[in-house]
C-alpha cells in the first residue's frame, strides 16, 4: 500500500505574496534572465524538473532498485478532491494528491528556489474548484518502499510508520498554503494575496 502520507508536523496554512499564474509565469521568466546575469536561480514552477523540485541537498542521489520515487502535491484535511487528484478522504486519509513524476535520480538542488509561488503554479489550477477553508495545500517528496534511513538523500526526513507499513523518506521543501491563498492564486481575476489576506475579504489584498 502506498498511500501512508505523513506531513511534517508544523506545516500549516500561511499566506504569501503571489501573482496571478499568468503574471507569476512571466515574473518567472525574468526572475530566470535577470538572475542569470546575477548567479541567482529562478523559481520553480510547473515548467521546472519536478526533480528539481524535490532534491537533495549537497550531492545527487541514485534511487535505490525498488524504491518509488515521486513528488506530489496534496491537500489536506479534506472532504473532496479536484478532478485528476487521487480522492484519500476515506477514513484516516483525509486527503487529496495529485502525482508530480520525477525519475531514477535524485537531483542537488539549486536548479531553482522553492517558494510559496511553486505550491501555488503546481497545485492550484482548478478555477472551479474551491479548496475549503483550514485546507493546508503542499507540495513534498516522497520515496518509498526504502529499507531504512540510509536510504534518505541529505536533506530527507525518515519515517517508519509501524509494522506492514511502509518505510519511506520525505521531503517537504516549503511550508504549505492556506485554502484561500489558493483559492486565489487559481482565481483568473485574483491579482495578488499577501501576509494580510484576512478571509473576511470579499477579494485578495492587492500590494
Amino acid at each position: 500500500c502506498q498511500k501512508p502520507i505523513v506531513w511534517r508536523e508544523g506545516d500549516g496554512p500561511s499566506g504569501a505574496a503571489f501573482t496571478m499564474r499568468g503574471r507569476a509565469l512571466l515574473v518567472a521568466l525574468l526572475v530566470a534572465l535577470v538572475g542569470g546575469a546575477l548567479g541567482q536561480v529562478p523559481v520553480c514552477d510547473s515548467s521546472s524538473n519536478h526533480a528539481d523540485i524535490f532534491c537533495a541537498d549537497g550531492a545527487s542521489a541514485a534511487v535505490p532498485s525498488g524504491v518509488y520515487y515521486r513528488g506530489l502535491c496534496r491537500m489536506a484535511p479534506a472532504t473532496a478532491c479536484p478532478e485528476g487528484w487521487n480522492d484519500q478522504t476515506d477514513g484516516e486519509w483525509s486527503q487529496c494528491t495529485k502525482n508530480l513524476p520525477t525519475g531514477s535520480t535524485v537531483p542537488a538542488c539549486g536548479a531553482c528556489e522553492v517558494t510559496s509561488a511553486t505550491i501555488a503554479d503546481l497545485c492550484c489550477t482548478d478555477p472551479e474548484f474551491e479548496v475549503a477553508a483550514g485546507t493546508a495545500v503542499g507540495i513534498l517528496g516522497l520515496l518509498q518502499h526504502v529499507d531504512g534511513s540510509a536510504d534518505c538523500p541529505s536533506g530527507w526526513e525518515f519515517q517508519d510508520l509501524g509494522s506492514g507499513r511502509v518505510k519511506q523518506c520525505i521531503r517537504v521543501p516549503v511550508g504549505s498554503i492556506s485554502a484561500e491563498a489558493c483559492n486565489c492564486a487559481a482565481d483568473a481575476d485574483c491579482e495578488q494575496w499577501d501576509d494580510d489576506w484576512d478571509e473576511d475579504d470579499e477579494e485578495c489584498d492587492i500590494e
